[in-house]
C-alpha cells in the first residue's frame, strides 16, 4: 500500500506539468510602441490586428464612463451603457 501511494505521490506532478507552458514576461518599452517604427514584415499582422478590434469593438453595447478626479484619485460617478 505505501508503495502505491509512493508511485501516486511520482506520478502525479508529472502529468500536471505536461501541460504547462511558462512564457517569459517581455515587456516591451512604450516610447518603441509610440514610435511606430515597425519592421514592414510586421504589417499584416498590424492589419490584423486592426481588423479584429475593430470587430469585436462593432459588437458592443459598450458603456461610458465618466471620471470625477478627487485628491488624486478617480471616482466613477456615471455609468452609461448602450442597449
Amino acid at each position: 500500500m505505501l508503495r502505491f501511494i509512493l508511485l501516486v505521490l511520482a506520478v502525479i506532478p508529472a502529468v500536471v506539468t505536461i501541460g504547462y507552458t511558462d512564457y517569459d514576461n517581455d515587456f516591451l518599452d512604450p516610447t518603441y510602441i509610440l514610435s511606430g517604427d515597425f519592421d514592414t514584415s510586421t504589417t499584416g499582422a498590424q492589419q490584423s490586428i486592426i481588423e479584429w478590434a475593430d470587430t469585436l469593438a462593432a459588437q458592443g453595447p459598450w458603456c461610458e464612463h465618466a471620471f470625477l478626479t478627487r485628491n488624486r484619485t478617480r471616482v466613477l460617478y456615471e455609468e452609461r451603457c448602450a442597449d
